[in-house]
């Protein structure tokens, strides 16, 4: 069954694969890598870019919880309606790259770096590899990055990982658990990856 002890193959991507570029791993997530997840939870910056609420006070039931998305990733690998990786860097867990599927060709890509990581150039690395690897091993044709308007560091990994800025998605941005932003679109930054880029990096 579909998330009991890992993602079980998808039917055309088949296995979760490891994605490698001799500096980070991208691989499946295992229930240990929680405590990044975790880190992420605590983590004011990502709180606020991923409109997260406040994680459960109790640490059991917070490594719990975050267990259970790991579990939520593993169907959806299987299912393929998320494509979620753990960022890993000399073995240990440091992040997390995805991509979210738009049928029929696109794409949509987030990432997370967890602090103790950060300013290391991972999260580029992470960003440009599953790109490439969307492109070429899993058949995407166009892969979009966004990110809010005031987010200058994941616009600083976009333009590092080799994306193009196409402009600014205008009111696409909502949030839910920011206080100043609650009620009020936000402008989003779109950024995109084709094929034709990679033979111009």
């Amino acid at each position: 069954m579909p998330g009991v002890d890992g993602p079980e193959p998808h039917p055309e991507r088949g296995v979760q694969p490891l994605l490698s570029d001799g500096v980070i791993d991208l691989t499946p997530w295992q229930l240990g890598d929680a405590t990044v997840l975790v880190a992420f939870g605590r983590d004011d910056e990502l709180k606020r870019w991923f409109d997260q609420p406040d994680p459960p006070v109790d640490p059991a039931e917070h490594m719990a919880k975050e267990q259970d998305v790991i579990r939520r990733w593993w169907r959806e690998w299987a299912d393929g309606t998320s494509l979620t990786f753990v960022i890993r860097a000399g073995g240990e867990p440091v992040g997390e790259a995805d991509l979210q599927p738009r049928p029929p060709i696109t794409a949509n890509i987030a990432y997370a770096v967890a602090p103790a990581h950060r300013r290391k150039g991972y999260a580029t690395r992470a960003v440009r590899l599953l790109a490439v690897e969307g492109l070429s091993r899993f058949g995407f044709r166009r892969i979009e990055l966004m990110a809010d308007i005031d987010n200058l560091a994941s616009r600083g990994v976009a333009e590092k990982a080799g994306f193009t800025y196409e402009g600014i998605r205008r009111g696409s941005g909502w949030y839910e658990h920011v206080p100043e932003w609650i009620g009020t679109p936000r402008d989003d930054l779109l950024f995109s990856l084709v094929e034709a880029d990679l033979h111009h990096a």
